[in-house]
């Protein structure tokens, strides 16, 4: 599936690059089936505290701004606390 996230070479969709709180993100959709129904996968990513940390979303593509706020409100609560 790396392909399908545009981690190879010349290969997969665009990505955005979004702004959520303070942070820019790079955002990567994807058409996935499913028993369900045909659905969208967005893999957002950015760093935190020095570290890459992604959000993994899957929803019926009409649903698309319900599914980018619940990524924006999982990635905007993370913390990395120093030891």
């Amino acid at each position: 599936n790396r392909a399908a996230w545009g981690m190879k070479a010349g290969g997969g969709p665009p990505r955005d690059t979004v702004r959520i709180g303070e942070r820019k993100w790079l955002r990567w959709r994807d058409r996935i089936g499913s028993m369900l129904g045909a659905q969208e996968q967005t893999m957002t990513c950015g760093g935190v505290g020095g570290h890459l940390v992604c959000a993994v979303v899957t929803a019926p593509e009409d649903r698309r701004e319900r599914a980018d706020a619940v990524a924006a409100q999982i990635l905007t609560s993370l913390q990395i606390n120093k030891r």
